[in-house]
């Protein structure tokens, strides 16, 4: 069972400061606004906690790109290069070749309300074909 935290801020600044934190320390959150307050959710172990992978290389000279905000690049998605080193959590492979992954690194400073914000995808088959490929590697807790 995955151990999950609240803190009520009524302050937007504070809400944020403490979302950095949360993201910079590896966990992932959500946010529940009311009228006058925000109510931060979030947990260091997510329900993929067993699905970490860190980044070792690119593709020849293109760097390891996820793509955002959408489920095909015809549709304005936007590309986002993932440093060597920094962690994804693999969510799923999709028939199509997607490989779905959340990069809770990628919110730090961007005030989105849900780590589904930081959800992309790489064309590369699978999980298997990256790890097989060596770019990248799994994370053991």
């Amino acid at each position: 069972m995955i151990e999950k935290y609240e803190k009520n801020h009524t302050s937007e600044n504070a809400l944020w400061a403490h979302v950095d934190k949360v993201l910079k320390g590896g966990g992932l959150y959500y946010v529940e606004k009311d009228q006058n307050s925000f109510k931060l959710v979030y947990w260091y172990k997510h329900k993929w906690g067993d699905n970490k992978y860190k980044v070792l290389k690119g593709f020849g000279n293109r760097p390891f790109d996820l793509t955002f905000g959408t489920h095909t690049r015809n549709y304005n998605g936007y590309s986002v290069p993932v440093k060597k080193g920094d962690i994804l959590i693999h969510d799923s492979d999709a028939p199509i070749g997607h490989v779905w992954f959340y990069y809770p690194k990628y919110l730090i400073a961007k005030k989105k309300w849900s780590y589904d914000d930081s959800r992309g995808y790489i064309d590369s088959g699978s999980v298997t074909n990256l790890i097989k490929s060596g770019h990248i590697q799994k994370v053991e807790e």
